[in-house]
């Protein structure tokens, strides 16, 4: 479960090797109570990039630092490509409209 703020995400699954990276091509959309959080190896901001080729539908894009701190979020459209403004240890992914959830500076639990 994801915790930010006031909003839980409840049904969340963690990615790591080669699940992280398919992450969401060639699936069906996330639903508004779903999430993806990827663990990368290192912080950083090219270690981040989000790339939605073969992502059919928008994302909301979620970068954390080591701190669980929300250092970015962007509406992911398909075919972009998307590097955090800050290095990030974390990237979660979630239904579009969830971005109005995350905001610059919040702590999030997972």
């Amino acid at each position: 479960m994801i915790k930010a703020g006031k909003v839980d995400i409840p049904e969340t699954k963690v990615l790591h090797g080669f699940s992280a990276v398919l992450g969401m091509r060639f699936r069906l959309p996330l639903k508004r109570d779903q999430a993806l959080i990827f663990l990368l190896k290192e912080e950083g901001r090219e270690s981040a990039l989000v790339d939605m080729m073969f992502v059919f539908f928008p994302l909301t894009v979620v970068w954390l630092d080591a701190r669980k701190r929300v250092v970015d979020v962007k509406k992911a459209f398909p075919f972009g490509f998307y590097l955090p403004e800050r290095k990030a240890k974390y990237v979660v992914e979630t239904h579009a409209d969830n971005f109005h959830i995350f905001r610059k500076g919040m702590n999030i639990e997972f």
